[in-house]
C-alpha cells in the first residue's frame, strides 16, 4: 500500500459518507446528528493508518448513521403511539360503557359514550397523530363526563326510599291494625297507596 494509494481510500470514503444519506429526510434535531455523525466519520476515516482501518471507519460511521431515525421512522412511530394510545381509550370507554347500558336511569349518557367510541373508532384509520391523539382526549374527557353524571345518579337514587326500605307513618299502624275487623280494611288501603306513591318516586 502505498500512501497515494491510502489518501485515495480516504478521500472515497469520505466521499461516501456524504453521500451516504439525504439530509431532506431528516427533521432539524436529527440532520444535527446526521452532521455530527459524518464529521466523526471522516475524522475517524483520516487517522486510519491502512486501508483496513479506512474501511472500518466508514463502516463503523455507516452504523452510527443507520441508528439515527429519519423523518418517516419518527413519523411511523408517532402514529403507532397514537393509535395506542385511543385504542386503550376505547377500551377503557368500552369497559365502563359494559356497566351502565341496559340501565334505563343511565341510557342517555350510554348513547353519549357510545357515539363517542364509535367515533374514536373511525379515527383509528386516520394517518394524522395529531387527530388521533386529539380523538384520544376527547373520549376520555366524554369518560370522564360520563362517570361524573352516574355518580350523580347513584347518589340520587341511594337519597330515594327504596320499594324495599321504605317505612311510612302507617307502618306500625298496618302492622297492628290490619287485621281489626272495623277498620283494618282502611289502615291497608292508606298504607297501600303511600308505599304505591313513594315506588312511583323512585322510578322517576
Amino acid at each position: 500500500m502505498t500512501a497515494e494509494e491510502l489518501a485515495a481510500a480516504k478521500e472515497a470514503a469520505k466521499a461516501e459518507l456524504e453521500g451516504y444519506k439525504n439530509p431532506d429526510d431528516y427533521r432539524d434535531a436529527q440532520k444535527t446528528e446526521l452532521a455530527d455523525a459524518i464529521a466523526a466519520g471522516k475524522t475517524a476515516i483520516d487517522a486510519a493508518e491502512s486501508i483496513a482501518d479506512v474501511n472500518t471507519a466508514l463502516e463503523e460511521t455507516k452504523a452510527a448513521i443507520d441508528a439515527i431515525k429519519s423523518n418517516a421512522q419518527l413519523t411511523a412511530e408517532e402514529l403507532a403511539e397514537a393509535k395506542a394510545k385511543l385504542q386503550d381509550a376505547i377500551d377503557t370507554a368500552k369497559a365502563f360503557f359494559d356497566t351502565i347500558k341496559g340501565n334505563e336511569k343511565c341510557a342517555d349518557i350510554a348513547d353519549t359514550l357510545d357515539t363517542a367510541i364509535q367515533q374514536g373508532e373511525a379515527t383509528l384509520n386516520s394517518d394524522d397523530a395529531n387527530e388521533i391523539l386529539a380523538k384520544a382526549d376527547q373520549l376520555l374527557a366524554v369518560l370522564a363526563s360520563v362517570k361524573e353524571q352516574k355518580d350523580t345518579i347513584d347518589a340520587e337514587s341511594a337519597d330515594k326510599p327504596s320499594k324495599d326500605t321504605f317505612r311510612c307513618g302507617f307502618c306500625d299502624r298496618y302492622e297492628t291494625w290490619k287485621d281489626f275487623p272495623a277498620f283494618g280494611w282502611i289502615v291497608s288501603l292508606v298504607h297501600f297507596f303511600v308505599h304505591m306513591a313513594a315506588r312511583i318516586g323512585d322510578f322517576t
